[in-house]
């Protein structure tokens, strides 16, 4: 009998010493239940703070987006000051597994993004790959799962990025039923309005990326009044094919404030009517 009442006992004194001393950044207010859409409610564990997109007028220019892929750390050290001294905002896609790892951000980390005004993206949950070539169940979890993470951390969740650009009719179909956008590889500027949310195309920056090709694209978007998604990954002094060095970042930043092109979210480009 005595167990019967002290297994319960135990537990419920587990969960309130979890919300005691879990870490919340000023601001957040961590929660049980709340209004999550489509999604059950046990799901949400913080009110979610989206950045303000309403102040957002497109008069016909060019526009911007700096997306960083895959929740590095160094984008937060590094990247992150650099566009906050320029008062720009940037997008992060989040593989929701690697959250909390070694070189990679913390949950609290990003939601300081978001706080600050940039928008968090989902990235699936695995970033394998090859899951489009698995089981269509299999490919709606990573959707599902990924959404769910980020709504219980109090994150965005409404635009999704494939991993490795990897894209099927049946991605698509699943993609579409999940969020309002998704963002492909590609290697092309996007028409403004946005006419198919669900074919978002970049431009990959790397180590082997010319500044003067970076600045080309920038100047047709600018000439075209059409939308430039640059995708960037780790952004640190070290040797990554797919990364940049801070000094590049910093050109590139350069590069932008002298075109004057405007550095917009995703959100907000696709409120564009």
């Amino acid at each position: 009998m005595t167990g019967w009442i002290f297994v319960p006992m135990l537990l419920m004194s587990i969960f309130v010493m979890e919300l005691i001393y879990r870490e919340v950044p000023p601001g957040w207010k961590p929660r049980a239940f709340g209004n999550t859409g489509n999604l059950p409610e046990e799901v949400a564990g913080y009110v979610v703070e989206r950045p303000d997109f309403s102040s957002f007028k497109w008069e016909g220019e060019g526009l911007i987006t700096l997306w960083f892929d895959d929740a590095w750390l160094s984008q937060y050290e590094n990247a992150y000051p650099m566009l906050k001294e320029r008062g720009y905002k940037g997008t992060i896609a989040v593989p929701t597994e690697y959250i909390g790892y070694e070189s990679y951000l913390s949950w609290d980390q990003l939601r300081d993004l978001q706080k600050n005004g940039w928008e968090v993206t989902s990235h699936s949950v695995s970033h394998d790959c090859a899951y489009i070539e698995e089981d269509i169940n299999n490919i709606e979890q990573e959707l599902v799962e990924s959404k769910r993470a980020l709504l219980r951390e109090g994150l965005m969740f409404d635009n999704y990025v494939t991993p490795c650009g990897k894209v099927s009719d049946e991605l698509v179909r699943l993609v579409k039923k999940h969020y309002k956008s998704l963002r492909l590889i590609g290697h092309n500027l996007n028409v403004l309005p946005v006419r198919d949310p669900y074919t978002l195309e970049v431009i990959g920056v790397d180590l082997e990326t010319p500044l003067i090709e970076i600045e080309w694209w920038m100047g047709e978007a600018k000439r075209k009044n059409m939308w430039l998604i640059l995708m960037f990954h780790q952004v640190e002094d070290k040797e990554n094919l797919y990364g940049n060095d801070i000094k590049t970042m910093n050109e590139i930043l350069n590069a932008v404030e002298r075109l004057d092109l405007k550095v917009v979210l995703p959100a907000e480009v696709l409120s564009i009517k």
